[in-house]
């Protein structure tokens, strides 16, 4: 009987790590990405003007 309840233990501080994890680690917000102009005297709205391309 303390054996099932230290397994059911384990298995929800896994589940709650697991959980956690996710959370907090998501993917890098993309305001962080420098784009740089080289469309001349283009288009500024023209995503094909920016380097990386977006």
């Amino acid at each position: 009987m303390q054996t099932d309840s230290l397994i059911r233990y384990d298995i929800r501080m896994v589940s709650l790590a697991v959980v956690l994890t996710l959370l907090t680690a998501g993917p890098a917000p993309a305001g962080h990405v420098t784009s740089t102009w080289d469309g001349g005297a283009g288009n500024w709205n023209d995503p094909d003007n920016w380097s990386p391309v977006g």
